[in-house]
């Protein structure tokens, strides 16, 4: 544990941790407003084939943007921080060049690659000549997509959450709902959209270079580091992140693997039916992703000092408020998932409704806990990463192989939960054994047991008596409320946004010391 002495700035880094990803949450909100009006519109005009097509091609483009980077975009969240707080500029200005340089060398090749290939892939993995096209279209997005996501990194490792909440979650919708607005207006097909995709995302990384030159120059960086002769840690970065590769690899064999074998043994529907819940369960993610960003430079910072006691108690907060704040979202994906499949998508995705609720129960519980691979890189554990990754790849490689031919999106679904589950459960062992994070706190143990009770009560209440939806929506924001009112102690609201104090009874705080207990 910390020292005493110690307690008010460790505070104030969990304060601020916690504060500057809550307003990343809010501008995430304004994001799936406009997000899920895009996916409604695509889903609704192109026929379930064209959006088979579609969605074939961008899980592709997808997963290359993820392998692009050779991981190095992960280095830099670790390595800059650390750099930059013991101001060794030189190794700060030749990661960030060690980065740049592997996306766009590794984006040309990709994309190169893909169109060499072009009659290979229609003779043997793609079976839809809609769905290559498409492919050939968007396969640009890979590299433009790594690159828009490395410039996000540095945004959040020098700390600018608002302008993360500008580019993240108003500008990358807004260019998006520009896309299908444009696709609806001159009637366009998969292909079009494919394009439009690409044009708006290119548009998107001249505006975050942009503001990135900005923030440098005003914080007199860019002069720094411009005067100084770089030196390029390329070793250290590609020695820290090719190995977690290994993580990207496992969501290819998770999820794209799950598309490539949908499209060759059901068609482009079997994709549609699979890929259309994808954005609606990922919403379980959305506080995790919002939480994740600033998360690995906070608690690197913390490991240059020496607080591991403190990483420990960021990670147990964090899953807290994860939990919490994921809550509605699972009853509504997971408790209500039918219904709100039908809802969104309309009948012809009926059968959808159980592949959206296994999906969304995996993909809560990677976020209540997915900080365990993020703590770990933090600790420099990346052999470890790498092992874990390549035995979780090795089972979906097997079990997609096994099941998704013969069980269509259902199986892929189960797949990605039982691979989820024992990724997880290996993370969480190795850390808790290493002694570098502590066990779960009974407050926060408790949490978690209240949201998973209540979620599976939910959706046997549904089952049971498939109420109407205004009677599903009643139950699910009761629930929620009561759980939120019940756990606001535990979530330490008054300690981390003060300004709420007079608003609040005194019964909702609840010290530090109390929570790490």
């Amino acid at each position: 544990m910390s020292e005493p002495g110690n307690i008010e700035t460790d505070n104030a880094v969990a304060r601020s941790h916690v504060r500057g990803s809550s307003l990343l949450l809010a501008g995430r909100m304004i994001a799936l407003a406009i997000n899920f009006c895009v996916q409604i519109l695509i889903v609704r005009y192109l026929s379930k084939e064209g959006y088979g097509a579609f969605a074939y091609g961008y899980s592709i483009a997808m997963l290359g943007a993820r392998m692009t980077p050779l991981g190095t975009e992960k280095a830099i969240s670790r390595f800059v921080p650390i750099y930059h707080e013991a101001n060794d500029l030189s190794r700060v200005k030749g990661s960030l060049m060690v980065v740049t340089m592997t996306v766009v060398i590794m984006g040309f090749l990709l994309v190169g690659f893909t169109f060499a290939m072009r009659d290979a892939l229609s003779s043997t993995v793609v079976q839809d000549p809609l769905a290559l096209s498409v492919l050939l279209m968007v396969i640009a997005l890979a590299p433009l997509h790594a690159m828009e996501n490395v410039l996000e990194k540095v945004l959040a490792i020098f700390g600018r959450a608002k302008l993360l909440f500008m580019r993240r979650y108003v500008i990358t919708p807004v260019l998006r709902l520009v896309a299908v607005c444009s696709l609806l207006a001159v009637g366009g097909e998969a292909v079009y959209l494919a394009a439009a995709y690409v044009v708006t995302t290119g548009i998107g990384v001249l505006i975050t270079g942009h503001i990135l030159w900005r923030v440098l120059r005003k914080d007199q960086l860019l002069s720094e580091l411009a005067t100084i002769k770089a030196t390029l840690p390329t070793k250290r970065l590609l020695g820290f992140g090719v190995p977690l590769l290994s993580s990207d690899v496992v969501f290819g064999l998770r999820t794209s693997l799950v598309v490539v074998l949908l499209e060759i043994f059901h068609g482009t529907v079997g994709v549609a039916a699979f890929r259309a819940i994808l954005p609606v369960a990922r919403l379980n993610q959305v506080v995790f992703d919002s939480f994740r960003v600033l998360y690995v430079p906070t608690a690197s910072r913390m490991f240059a000092r020496g607080d591991e006691a403190e990483i420990s108690r960021l990670y147990w907060t964090s899953s807290a408020w994860i939990a919490l704040l994921t809550f509605p979202v699972l009853l509504v994906s997971f408790s209500f998932a039918t219904p709100a499949v039908v809802l969104l998508f309309g009948q012809d995705y009926v059968s959808s409704g159980p592949v959206l609720a296994v999906v969304a129960l995996a993909l809560y519980l990677n976020a209540a806990f997915g900080f365990n691979t993020l703590t770990l890189q933090v600790f420099d554990r990346v052999g470890t990463i790498m092992r874990i990754d390549l035995a979780s790849g090795l089972l979906a490689l097997v079990l997609n192989v096994a099941i998704v031919p013969f069980y269509g999106p259902l199986g892929g679904a189960a797949v990605i939960c039982v691979v989820l589950i024992a990724q997880n459960l290996a993370y969480q062992t190795v850390l808790l054994k290493a002694g570098q994070l502590t066990w779960v706190p009974p407050q926060i143990a408790k949490i978690h047991g209240i949201v998973f009770v209540l979620a599976v009560a939910l959706l046997a209440v549904q089952l049971r008596f498939t109420p109407p939806l205004y009677v599903g929506l009643l139950l699910i924001v009761v629930t929620t409320g009561l759980v939120w009112a019940t756990c606001l102690k535990t979530l330490q609201i008054r300690e981390l946004f003060p300004e709420l104090d007079r608003l609040l009874p005194r019964r909702f705080s609840l010290t530090t010391e109390q929570v790490g207990r």
